[in-house]
Formats: structure tokens, sequence, C-alpha cells
């Protein structure tokens, strides 16, 4: 199973994120993020208390576990950015997904006058 949300871009231009994924109750094997069609993926087994973030923010884009960049992502990830309007972010996992607490964040950009 996998976990859905849809976030709203309000703004004018195209927005990265910053997705957070706690393991809280248990291992988590080789988490992603996805837009549907594009996906980041974590080549790692995450421990209880692991906390692993992925930014897909232009100039600001990262793989990090426990506070440490990490080049372990999937060869075939791409960090995507948003579009205006309504995006589906989902997050998954290969294997225990159910131990996963995650938050995604993001920033609206707007055109200057």
């Amino acid at each position: 199973t996998h976990d859905s949300r849809y976030l709203v871009n309000g703004g004018v231009a195209e927005i990265g994120i910053r997705a957070r994924i706690e393991a809280y109750a248990g291992t988590i094997k080789n988490p992603s993020i996805s837009d549907g069609t594009r996906t980041v993926r974590a080549l790692v087994t995450m421990a209880v208390g692991d906390v692993l973030e992925i930014s897909t923010v232009p100039g600001s884009k990262y793989v990090r576990l426990n506070g440490e960049n990490h080049m372990f992502f999937d060869k075939n990830s791409v960090f995507f950015s948003l579009p205006p309007g309504v995006s589906e972010i989902t997050v998954d996992a290969d294997e225990g997904l159910d131990n996963a607490r995650a938050a995604v964040f993001y920033r609206r950009k707007y055109g200057g006058v």
C-alpha cells in the first residue's frame, strides 16, 4: 500500500517539495516519494528512529538520513518540481510503509510585479 496526499500549488511557478519520513514502529525498506510519473527512491533500510529527508527544491536538492547527506538514491530517481495547480504526492516503500510517519512541505512561488 501507499499513502497519497493532494497538494495545491496556488502560486504561478513550479515548486519543489521537501518530504520527511520517520521510521517510528519498525524498519522501512527503500522509501520513496512520487508525483505519479516521477519518483525519488532512497536505497536504504531505515531502523526505528531514523529520519529520511528528501528535497526536490531547485538549488537545494538532497537526500538526507538523520541529517547527513547521502547519495544512496536509485539511479532512475528524478528530483521533480510541481506545476501550479493540484498534484498528487505519494509516499511509498518496498517494505514497512506502515512503520512510517510522513509529512510533505512546500512553499508557493509568486511572480514579481
